[in-house]
């Protein structure tokens, strides 16, 4: 509890915001305003001025607690048309969530309407096919529109446990997407 405290402590007293930057594995974290990096972390500052620390640095920073208050945790992950194609694929995100998480609660955000070569589907997932995001046409939504996700918050539609780290990933079927971007978005914790 202590270690928690303290790591909150930190986070709290340096007034951070954070964004993810990058689509791999070593993403990282960029963290503006002050830091202190003697605390044991490794972080280098930037052309901006800001820290950049990997995401596994921020990982062991915020520890899973067993009891007691703990820190909520959002993924967010892109798929754009501009950055990932659009061929009938699967796309990793850049987005791994660790081992023993459980995803509560997605949902997906069309910043530019998907456009498809024909009969196009989307899905995303994490560790087993269609989790997240059963393959759908969603090439009729507009721009500004939300996707509902089957991971919706209720406790029987809740991914649990997931076994080993996974990449979130959106998978292409039926035909070529050839515009479009979504961002989604994934509550989830982690437990011992």
């Amino acid at each position: 509890m202590r270690s928690f405290i303290l790591s909150l402590c930190l986070l709290l007293s340096v007034s951070v915001f954070a964004g993810f930057e990058g689509k791999n594995a070593g993403a990282s974290l960029k963290i503006f305003n002050k830091i202190n990096c003697s605390t044991g972390m490794s972080c280098s500052r930037g052309a901006n001025g800001e820290f950049t620390m990997t995401a596994s640095m921020l990982e062991a920073a915020i520890p899973a607690q067993d009891e007691g208050l703990n820190i909520g945790r959002l993924a967010i992950f892109d798929y754009d048309f501009a950055v990932d194609g659009g061929a009938v694929s699967t796309i990793a995100s850049g987005v791994t969530l660790p081992a023993k998480a459980v995803i509560e609660k997605c949902w997906f955000r069309v910043e530019t309407q998907l456009v498809d070569a024909g009969a196009g589907t989307i899905a995303v997932q994490c560790e087993d096919a269609n989790n997240i995001l059963t393959a759908a046409d969603q090439s009729g939504v507009a721009a500004g529109a939300f996707l509902a996700s089957n991971v919706t918050g209720v406790a029987a539609n809740m991914v649990d446990d997931i076994a080993a780290a996974c990449d979130i990933s959106w998978v292409i079927g039926g035909a070529a997407i050839t515009a479009g971007k979504i961002r989604g978005y994934c509550r989830y914790s982690v437990h011992e």
